[in-house]
């Protein structure tokens, strides 16, 4: 998905962000919808009470039909409180294996701040370069963000990351707390 999606359009297309690593998919966050059916009948797909267990899943079926089984009117979603602290991580590793192998390992890893963990190739970080000016090493590229309130809560996370990226090789890493620098590390993304 775009890097700034609606609700609307991650409820119809069940999209994950960005961010779905430390806040979860678009299904695990939507606690219900009002949809208009072709018929014109409102259906709310949860009822007030929050323990009301009775009949079909009608939240999860909407959600993903991308409008073939009506229009989502309402989104009642989960919320989570902003994070004070972020930090930013760009590593190239030196292959397209070894980062992934590196990233599955990572997703392993007990996680507090991580937010945000994308892989780029090298055709996509050429590209990227092209479009946007950038200078990254045109190899296999790790963004990263960590979120949090406690900025040392980041700092121990990224060491533990550090240290299991140094198992695949990571062979250049830019790391950064200032959010002029973590927006353009993410820009060029």
């Amino acid at each position: 998905p775009a890097s700034n999606p609606s609700l609307g359009g991650m409820v119809s297309t069940s999209g994950s962000g960005l961010s779905t690593i430390r806040y979860g998919t678009t299904r695990e966050n939507v606690i219900s919808l009002v949809v208009v059916t072709p018929q014109g009948k409102i259906v709310r797909t949860r009822q007030k009470v929050r323990k009301a267990s009775t009949g079909y899943e009608l939240t999860q079926l909407y959600i993903g039909a991308e409008g073939t089984l009506g229009v989502v009117t309402e989104i009642c979603a989960r919320v989570f409180p902003l994070q004070r602290k972020r930090a930013g991580v760009v590593s190239v590793l030196p292959s397209l294996r070894s980062a992934c192998e590196a990233v599955v390992s990572i997703l392993k890893l007990p996680r507090g701040s991580l937010a945000r963990c994308e892989l780029l190739n090298a055709e996509m970080i050429e590209a990227t370069n092209a479009c946007y000016g950038t200078t990254l090493d045109c190899d296999p590229t790790l963004f990263l963000e960590f979120q949090s309130n406690n900025i040392e809560v980041i700092r121990r996370e990224w060491e533990r990351i550090k240290q299991e990226l140094m198992k695949f090789g990571v062979r250049g890493t830019q790391y950064s707390e200032k959010e002029k620098e973590i927006d353009k590390i993410w820009g060029a993304r």
